[in-house]
């Protein structure tokens, strides 16, 4: 599903906006560490050298995720493919929150449905709450009407981001 529009619904707004509050809480204060920044995948993605990646990474921003604009995630697209585990640990929820606010122009849901081991590999760095803040996005793309083609394979990518992953009520349990 494409840039999800906003449902006019009282509910859809009620529940798309706490969806967003369990994003960010989940990844707050998240860095980049020595991951692969956005614009770096971009380099990779383009087969340049490793001196042109390094002054592409210079770039980007490796502090805080709530700062980086849905313009750069636009002309970044094709980052979700080459990110290692460090790198979507960061720029997740920023593409989460995007796509959420009808801000991203391409399929994000594509980038869950094509799992593989790379991809769980690209995961593997998200603690429990992350993980089931991505599970909550992914249902609540799943329910959205006209979404009947993907909701088995998000079915699939459920199962396998959230093995070993408590349930939401035991997760808000640890929390306190």
């Amino acid at each position: 599903m494409k840039n999800i529009p906003p449902d006019e619904s009282g509910s859809d707004v009620s529940e798309r906006g706490q969806l967003c509050s369990i994003i960010r809480a989940a990844f707050e204060g998240v860095k980049l560490g020595d991951g692969v920044g956005l614009y770096q995948a971009q380099g990779i993605d383009d087969h340049e050298s490793d001196e042109a990646c390094s002054i592409f990474r210079e770039r980007d921003e490796k502090d805080d995720w709530t700062r980086i604009t849905s313009e750069d995630l636009n002309n970044c697209y094709s980052s979700l493919s080459f990110f290692d585990a460090e790198g979507m640990r960061f720029y997740l929820p920023a593409y989460l929150l995007a796509d959420l606010n009808g801000e991203y122009k391409f399929d994000l849901i594509d980038e869950f449905t094509n799992w593989c081991d790379y991809k769980k590999e690209q995961y593997s760095l998200l603690s429990d709450i992350q993980r089931d803040a991505v599970s909550r996005y992914l249902r609540f793309i799943q329910d959205k009407p006209g979404n009947w083609l993907d909701a088995h394979k998000i079915d699939v990518v459920l199962e396998s981001l959230c093995e070993n992953v408590p349930e939401s009520s035991e997760l808000q349990n640890e929390e306190a």
